[in-house]
């Protein structure tokens, strides 16, 4: 039995519960024990909220003692990671710095679903510091390959037990365009607001369903148009099938190089998503 120690980035971190969490039943029928230690305290975890509320001079101090308390609550799973064989690395140890993942036994592994090194210059010394990076697909693996001698391409797959259609209903008294994601991608809806409004406005039946773990804040979308669900595993796979159509807006940078959806839209994509909800 192959003994792996997955350190993961938090409990409900997309990256980690479909890049490692949800492979660690399959693995373990095929000999390999993964055994995860994900952070106590989430890499989206910001005092930038309370900014507002405290004097300047305080916030540096505040986010090193977050930046600590991140690294303490890491050095168990540190620990415990020294029993295994291999250890499967989720992102950086602490998001913003670098330096714990030297310590940690050989082979390590990387694993990469992001183009992380657009604000993570640091990526760089971990890429060099490890043995192999496993990137979710053949943009990252051409990038890590600079810096990392061995680069295996692994996509991010989707469970299709747990994910699979809903049972074809026609539905006459509504049509649901549906968008899901963390808070800090909310951005990518509101690129698209003012075409979604327009859509709602001719399709009196139509609404958009929101699946995320804190509210959006539309500014021309009526609030009696939008279904706000809270993110929960419990609900997710249930709350996509009652899409009628899903979205995933993305902007023209390199951090979204990797996704396929943006090679089709190109500088295009609101115009082509507009032709298709008049469309629709």
């Amino acid at each position: 039995m192959i003994k792996v120690a997955a350190l993961t980035s938090g409990k409900n971190v997309p990256s980690a519960r479909f890049r490692i969490r949800q492979h660690i039943e399959p693995l373990m029928r095929l000999g390999i024990d993964v055994k995860e230690y994900p952070s106590p305290i989430s890499k989206t975890v910001r005092l930038s909220a309370a900014h507002g509320f405290i004097r300047q001079y305080y916030v540096a101090l505040l986010n090193a003692g977050l930046v600590a308390l991140k690294f303490a609550t890491r050095m168990p799973g540190v620990i415990r990671s020294r029993q295994a064989d291999v250890v499967w690395l989720n992102r950086e140890l602490v998001a913003g710095f670098c330096g714990l993942e030297s310590i940690l036994i050989r082979p390590r592994l990387f694993d990469v679903d992001d183009a992380i090194w657009i604000n993570r210059p640091y990526v760089k010394m971990i890429a060099k510091n490890v043995d192999v990076v496993i990137a979710g697909n053949s943009f990252l693996a051409d990038w890590f390959s600079d810096h990392c001698d061995v680069v295996h391409v692994v996509p991010t797959a989707i469970d299709t037990k747990r994910f699979v259609p809903a049972n074809l209903i026609s539905k006459e008294d509504s049509f649901i365009i549906g968008w899901t994601g963390s808070y800090d991608n909310l951005h990518y809806i509101y690129d698209i607001e003012k075409i979604l409004a327009c859509f709602l406005r001719d399709h009196p039946l139509s609404r958009i369903c929101v699946l995320c773990d804190k509210q959006p804040m539309f500014s021309y979308i009526p609030t009696d148009r939008v279904d706000f669900i809270k993110w929960s595993p419990e609900n997710e796979s249930v709350t996509l099938q009652s899409f009628d159509v899903g979205l995933m807006p993305l902007r023209d940078t390199d951090w979204n190089e990797e996704n396929v959806v943006l090679r089709c839209c190109s500088i295009w994509q609101q115009e082509f998503l507009f032709a298709f909800l008049r469309w629709g």
